[in-house]
C-alpha cells in the first residue's frame, strides 16, 4: 500500500493523548507519513517512541520547538511535499466510518491549491474510558457524549460555514499549501490566520458532507481564557487590517467579544 497522506502531530507531555490519536490512525498506517513533534521528559521518550512503532513511515521529533504553532511549522518541514498533509493535536482523531472515503479520495492527486474540506465531530475528554481510546479497534465508537459541530441541516450548515473556518484538523491541504506558515507571533489565533491564507491562495474549496476529525475540546487553544483568544485576534488585526473584511474572521471577533462581554473568563 502506498502513502497517500501526511500526517503531522503534536504533543506536550501527554503520552495518552499522543497514544489516542495514533491508535486513530494505526488501521490506515501504510498510507500516511507521521510527522510527530513532542515535548516531554528525556526518561520519557522510549515510550513515545514505542507509541510509534508500528508506524514505518514516520519522523519524530522531540524537544525542538518552542510553542503550539512552532511544532506545526517544524512539522510541515519535514512533510513529503508530493503529499498532501492534515494538522492534528494531541488528543485528536479520524472517524473511523469514512477513513476508506479518505484513502480512496487521496488515491487520486489533489487539484493543485486546493483544500478538502470534512465536517467535525467535538467531544470533551471529561468522562471517557481512555484505554478503550488507546487501544481498542474502531475507537471512536467508544467516545462518550459525541457533538457535531456543524448542523445538520444542509442549509444551515452552509450559512453556518459561510460565516465559520473549518478547522485545521478537518483539512486537508494540497501539497502546495506548503508554501505556508502558522504565524507564531500572533498567540492562540495562529489557525484562523492560517486558514485565512489558505482560504485566499486556494483555487478549489472542495467540501463533503462527510465527517473526518473528531475534535479533542481539552486542547491548549479550546481551554485558553476569552481574554487571550481576544488578544489574539487583535493582534493579527493590528498586523493584517484587511482581515476584517473575512466575515469567518469577523463573526469569530464579534463572538469572542460577546463571549468576553458576558462571561467570566
Amino acid at each position: 500500500m502506498r502513502t497517500l497522506l501526511n500526517v503531522i502531530s503534536n504533543c506536550k507531555e501527554d503520552l495518552v493523548s499522543y497514544s489516542i490519536t495514533l491508535n486513530s490512525l494505526k488501521d490506515i498506517r501504510n498510507n500516511i507519513r507521521l510527522i510527530s513533534v513532542i515535548k516531554c521528559r528525556l526518561n520519557d521518550i522510549e515510550d513515545f517512541k514505542r507509541e510509534a512503532e508500528p508506524f514505518k513511515n514516520k519522523k519524530l521529533i522531540f524537544n525542538s520547538d518552542i510553542g503550539l504553532y512552532n511544532a506545526i511549522n517544524i512539522g510541515i518541514n519535514q512533510i513529503d511535499k508530493q503529499l498532501p498533509f492534515i494538522c492534528l493535536h494531541s488528543g485528536d482523531l479520524l472517524f473511523d466510518k469514512n477513513k476508506k472515503f479518505l484513502c480512496n479520495l487521496l488515491s487520486k492527486p489533489m487539484p493543485k491549491y486546493s483544500l478538502y474540506l470534512f465536517n467535525t465531530y467535538v467531544f470533551n475528554f471529561d468522562d471517557q474510558n481512555l484505554e478503550d481510546l488507546k487501544r481498542k479497534n474502531k475507537n471512536s465508537n467508544y467516545i462518550k457524549n459525541l457533538m457535531k459541530r456543524e448542523p445538520s441541516n444542509v442549509f444551515l450548515r452552509k450559512i453556518y460555514l459561510f460565516f465559520t473556518y473549518h478547522i485545521h484538523q478537518s483539512i486537508v491541504y494540497s501539497p502546495e499549501m506548503y508554501s505556508l506558515r502558522f504565524n507564531e507571533d500572533v498567540g492562540l489565533g495562529a489557525d484562523l490566520l492560517y486558514n485565512h491564507n489558505a482560504y485566499k491562495i486556494s483555487k478549489r474549496i472542495i467540501r463533503f458532507d462527510k465527517f473526518l476529525s473528531i475534535f479533542n475540546k481539552n486542547g491548549l487553544s479550546s481551554m485558553s481564557l476569552n481574554k487571550e483568544k481576544l488578544k489574539s485576534r487583535f493582534l493579527i488585526l493590528s498586523k493584517y487590517p484587511f482581515i476584517i473584511f473575512d466575515q469567518r474572521f469577523l463573526k469569530g471577533l464579534i463572538a469572542i467579544i460577546l463571549k468576553n462581554i458576558f462571561s467570566n473568563n
